[in-house]
């Protein structure tokens, strides 16, 4: 029994003993652990600042995205009541308020560029003279502008291009004395001899420049640097 008592007191004092160096190392643990963390929030804070300036950057990069509008364009975009455009109403004016200055500056304009085109057709230092002119008259309808057409007729005859002129002025409503002007031109580029040119065969097979064919000589078309110098068209 008393032996049984003293180890009991035995083991007792033991586990007391024990306890202080049990705390010690619990201490211990949870200084490495803390230092430990303390250590891993210091290095990921640096990398979680690398990382939102990346994300950033690269939403700075990012085009922006544009916004697609499936609306059909034969509808009126913004109205309460969605209908189709109705074609055959009245059409839309600019400044309706004061349509007199709207032609008087459509027409100033107009103007301008006809006289632009003939001072280029003129002039002999222009360069590229024909191509210019065209340029000039870009805008300006043929089939109802009669000056244009004939400016731009007269670019496509000297340029060489016989064909497209011709077609050209069959859409084209132009007065008596333009198309005279033109078909001089038509002429010329075309290497026809003009109107009492032809010279009667001697009987000896000679006329002027064509020695021993009895055929007259076809006028030299004229030349694309060349100005021209015949007459404008009427004003319109």
């Amino acid at each position: 029994m008393r032996a049984a008592l003293r180890s009991l007191v035995l083991a007792g004092a033991a586990l007391l003993a024990g306890a202080p160096a049990l705390a010690a190392d619990a201490g211990t643990v949870s200084t490495k652990a803390t230092r430990k963390t303390d250590k891993t929030d210091k290095t990921a804070a640096p990398a979680k600042k690398k990382a939102s300036k990346k994300k950033k950057a690269a939403a700075a990069e990012a085009p922006a995205a544009h916004r697609r509008i499936g609306a059909s364009p034969a509808y009126v975009v913004g109205d309460t009541d969605a209908h189709l455009i109705n074609e055959s109403g009245p059409p839309l004016e600019p400044f309706p308020t004061d349509s007199k200055a709207v032609k008087k500056a459509f027409a100033e304009t107009r103007r301008d560029q006809i006289a632009d085109a003939e001072k280029a057709a003129r002039d002999e230092r222009t360069p590229d003279r024909w191509r210019t002119v065209l340029f000039m008259l870009r805008g300006l309808p043929e089939r109802t502008d009669p000056e244009a057409c004939f400016w731009r007729v007269l670019s496509f005859y000297r340029l060489g291009e016989i064909q497209r002129a011709r077609t050209l002025r069959e859409g084209c409503d132009l007065p008596g004395k333009d198309s005279a002007t033109l078909n001089g031109e038509d002429a010329l580029a075309a290497g026809v001899p003009a109107m009492g040119t032809v010279a009667a065969d001697d009987g000896f097979g000679t006329s002027p420049g064509t020695a021993g064919t009895g055929a007259p000589a076809a006028p030299k078309p004229a030349p694309p640097t060349a100005p021209y110098t015949g007459p404008g068209p009427q004003h319109r």
